[in-house]
């Protein structure tokens, strides 16, 4: 039987953290379920992670496959079953990518210098026979 180590305390800011609820989110009306799941890259196949049609169309819309692949890179460090997957833009175009649990307890917190992205995002990640990521509107 293998030991678990203990999750450690992540840091986050707590001003932007008091904020997700109150941030606009990118949304699709066209987006309200899938018939397609897409791997977006080799790390992303890897990680056993799919994106949705909804996902896609943001992706190529706001040019930000790359979210995809920071999230495939984080994968290895999560045990629960499900996710919300924040990334929030600030005014100097750095941006926050944040995991949340779902119950609104920060599991990983990493702040980036710099960010092409308009619009903020609230993603949702659930585990089935493998990782799915999908917008709330596709929920």
């Amino acid at each position: 039987m293998t030991k678990r180590r203990p999750v450690k305390k992540v840091r986050y800011p707590k001003k932007v953290v008091a904020k997700l609820k109150d941030l606009e989110y990118y949304t699709n009306p066209a987006a309200i379920a899938t018939t397609n799941y897409y791997y977006t890259s080799l790390l992303a196949k890897m990680a056993r992670l799919v994106i949705t049609d909804g996902i896609n169309i943001m992706c190529e819309q706001l040019k930000c496959y790359w979210v995809v692949d920071h999230l495939a890179s984080v994968m290895p460090k999560l045990r629960d079953t499900f996710y919300v997957v924040y990334v929030v833009k600030n005014p100097d175009d750095s941006f926050y990518f944040i995991l949340d649990d779902g119950n609104e307890n920060i599991i990983y917190c990493k702040r980036h210098p710099y960010t092409n992205i308009k619009e903020n995002l609230k993603l949702f990640l659930a585990l089935d026979e493998q990782w799915v990521l999908y917008l709330p509107s596709e929920h």
